[in-house]
């Protein structure tokens, strides 16, 4: 699910993930805002949601 989702975003962003080198998540995230544009790091958080969403579902739900 999650690479499917990734598959939508450009490349340029995703690369640019990669490289940020932050071990904990509030402080990556924190990265990402201040690295991208508000567009950019909006599409990030929406795609991190739908990844998380989908996961809570097939979790609890067993929707797959």
């Amino acid at each position: 699910m999650a690479k499917c989702e990734w598959a939508l975003e450009r490349e340029e962003i995703i690369e640019h993930l990669c490289q940020l080198d932050e071990p904990e998540a509030q402080a990556w995230l924190a990265a990402v805002f201040s690295s991208l544009s508000q567009e950019d790091s909006t599409r990030v958080v929406v795609t991190l949601w739908a990844i998380w969403h989908a996961r809570r579902k097939a979790i609890h739900e067993g929707c797959f």
